[in-house]
C-alpha cells in the first residue's frame, strides 16, 4: 500500500484531458504509473491527446514504498475530491495485482473503490518521435488546444508551446514537470467542414480561385 499526494490544480488539468464516458473503460480514469524508478507518473489520455505529469509526491524513499504497476483511478473519484483550502489531494493505492487495486481518494470528501478494468495504453510509445517532419506545421482541433492552454495555467506553465511535427503527434511543452501529446487533424478534412466553403462562395466568389491557386 502507498499514498501519493498531488496538487489539486494538477488533477484539474488532468481531468481536462481524461474522458468521462468513453466506451473504453480504461480511458475513463487517471493512470498512476509507478513503473519508472524514482518517480510517479500521472497520465490522462482520450485517444487523440494525452497529458503526462510527474509532480506527484510519495513520502519517504520512493523506490522502497511503491508497488510497481499501473493503476487507473476513475476520473469521477478524482474530480469529486475537493481540496481543503489549497491542500493537495491524497490518493492511496492498495495493490491486488500490477493493474488492479483498491483506492481511497482523500480531500474535503473521501471516495473509495476499485481501479478500472483493463490496461491503460502504453503512453511511452505515443511520445512523439522527432522525425524529419519536425517543424512542419499541422492543423489541430481548437478545443483541444484550448484545453491544453487551460492545463498550462493550472500547471503554472508560463510559456506553453507546440513543437509541430507534421502528420505525426505533436509535443506540447508544459514546463519541467509535464508535457502533452496531440494528434493533428488531417489537412484534407479542414477545408469544407461545417459548410464554410459554401458560405465563403456566397460573399467572396474569388475565394475559390485563390484556393485553386
Amino acid at each position: 500500500m502507498f499514498t501519493v499526494t498531488v496538487p489539486h490544480n494538477t488533477l484539474r488539468a488532468l481531468a481536462l484531458i481524461a474522458p468521462k464516458d468513453d466506451v473504453r473503460i480504461y480511458l475513463n480514469g487517471l493512470l498512476i504509473d509507478t513503473t519508472t524508478p524514482g518517480r510517479v507518473m500521472l497520465v490522462a489520455c482520450d485517444g487523440h491527446r494525452a497529458l503526462v505529469v510527474g509532480n506527484a509526491k510519495v513520502g519517504g524513499d520512493i523506490d522502497s514504498h511503491l508497488s510497481r504497476g499501473q493503476f487507473i483511478v476513475p476520473i469521477e473519484a478524482i474530480t469529486s475530491a475537493k481540496p481543503v483550502r489549497k491542500d493537495p489531494i491524497e490518493i492511496q493505492i492498495d495493490p491486488i495485482t500490477d493493474i488492479r487495486a483498491d483506492y481511497t481518494v482523500r480531500g474535503k470528501l473521501t471516495g473509495t473503490g476499485r481501479t478500472n478494468d483493463g490496461r491503460f495504453p502504453d503512453w511511452r510509445r505515443i511520445i512523439p518521435t522527432l522525425r524529419t517532419g519536425q517543424g512542419e506545421l499541422a492543423h489541430f482541433n481548437l478545443q483541444y488546444l484550448g484545453d491544453f492552454g487551460r492545463a498550462a495555467e493550472l500547471l503554472d506553465c508560463k510559456y506553453p508551446h507546440i513543437v509541430h511535427n507534421g502528420e505525426c503527434a505533436a509535443w506540447i511543452n508544459l514546463g519541467s514537470d509535464a508535457f502533452g501529446i496531440l494528434m493533428p487533424i488531417r489537412g484534407d478534412t479542414v477545408i469544407g467542414c461545417g459548410g464554410i466553403v459554401t458560405w465563403l462562395d456566397a460573399v467572396a466568389p474569388e475565394y475559390r480561385t485563390k484556393k485553386a491557386a
